[in-house]
């Protein structure tokens, strides 16, 4: 498996990558350039982002603005909506891409594990040729039949299964079972210098060399375990005689997301610099909404008021509703006082008419008054 210092420099590259397609690490110039030519066409060009992109991604960005900007001025103006603390500019929250970018580098190491494989297509063209050929038979000693040589399927198996393993953890490769040379055998070989046994052990020797070798060689440095498709069996290796066009799948797939994720970058940029402009440009008309908030409160509350001021002033009203409890009480007290007090500020409380007194002249006070006037 990939190693935590291969992701980081994967992961790193990732982030930087300032080139137009990647085609991972290929020592083939000609198949490089090759495929280089088919990511930019099955890609729409470079994985960079273009002039026109980039204008598309700033309007998007505007629009994205102003489509938030009406959802949170509707919400702000929402009495029913608590806006207490609310800053009615546009927030922008930072986009985490650490798991996107640790997706594309495993996929850019897959990608080197299959360049390696493709520039030895030939190993797994011979492995393949010969996969079939017998290497394990039965052979009656006696009354009982006793097998030779060895089975490839097993051999395989276990060199995959050490694939990235430390030492301390590796497996036993099966070796062949070479059968033994009978007194017949020996006294054969010494009168004609030929012995058929000695020969069949020679030959499954050479064949489990061949193929051991072939599959260390085919291997080396190979992390199978990242290059997308099992190959827990022999006959898995079938699909690799093509791994060229598997290779730049891979690649094409892996320019394709690439682009997406640079242009979903460029576009997060765009979108932090759109919202600080909105903002900046905006702050008077957030003022204004804010007014408009307060206006609508204050209308609120002087309509809430004099529908209580003018309950509990209707001849007909009775306390009916009112808790009897003292905590209730007072609950319906203070409300029909801040609701007084409301229209009081306002000057908006009607004042009680004071009533008049009637006051009687006596018969001595016309009379003084009248002999005021005429001294």
């Amino acid at each position: 498996m990939i190693s935590k210092e291969q992701l980081v420099s994967a992961t790193n590259y990732i982030r930087n990558v300032d080139i137009d397609v990647v085609t991972g690490d290929m020592g083939d110039l000609d198949s490089q350039k090759r495929l280089k030519d088919r990511i930019s066409y099955e890609v729409g060009g470079s994985v960079k982002v273009s002039e026109g992109k980039d204008i598309e991604l700033k309007e998007r960005a505007q629009k994205e603005c102003e489509a938030l900007w009406a959802e949170r001025k509707n919400y702000y103006l929402d009495l029913n909506n608590d806006v207490g603390g609310v800053d009615l500019g546009l927030k922008y929250y930072e986009r985490d891409f650490s798991k996107y970018e640790e997706e594309l580098a495993l996929k850019l190491y897959g990608l080197d594990q299959y360049n390696k494989i493709a520039e030895r297509r030939q190993l797994v063209e011979d492995i393949c040729a010969h996969k079939d050929e017998p290497t394990s038979f039965m052979v009656r000693e006696g009354k009982k039949y006793e097998r030779y040589g060895f089975d490839k399927e097993s051999v395989y198996s276990a060199i995959v299964d050490n694939l990235g393993k430390s030492d301390d953890k590796k497996i036993d490769i099966p070796k062949p079972k070479l059968k033994k040379l009978s007194f017949m055998d020996k006294m054969k070989k010494r009168l004609t210098g030929k012995c058929q046994v000695e020969e069949d052990n020679e030959r499954i020797q050479r064949q489990y060399d061949e193929f051991t070798g072939n599959l260390q060689k085919l291997f080396s440095g190979v992390d199978i375990g990242c290059i997308g498709g099992s190959v827990a069996r022999l006959g898995d290796l079938e699909k690799f005689k093509d791994v060229g066009e598997i290779r730049d799948r891979e690649a094409i797939d892996l320019n394709r997301r690439l682009k997406e994720y640079i242009e979903a970058k460029r576009y997060e940029a765009i979108k932090r610099s759109a919202v600080n402009n909105f903002n900046e440009q905006h702050k008077d008309e957030f003022a204004e909404i804010k007014g408009i908030r307060v206006k609508r409160e204050r209308d609120a509350e002087l309509v809430k008021a004099k529908r209580v001021v003018a309950e509990i002033s209707n001849p007909q009203f009775r306390d009916v509703d009112v808790a009897k409890d003292d905590a209730g009480k007072a609950e319906v007290a203070e409300k029909r006082y801040l609701a007084r007090k409301i229209l009081k500020d306002r000057g908006l409380l009607s004042q009680p008419n004071k009533p008049t007194v009637k006051r009687e002249v006596s018969k001595d006070m016309v009379r003084q008054v009248a002999q005021s006037s005429r001294q």
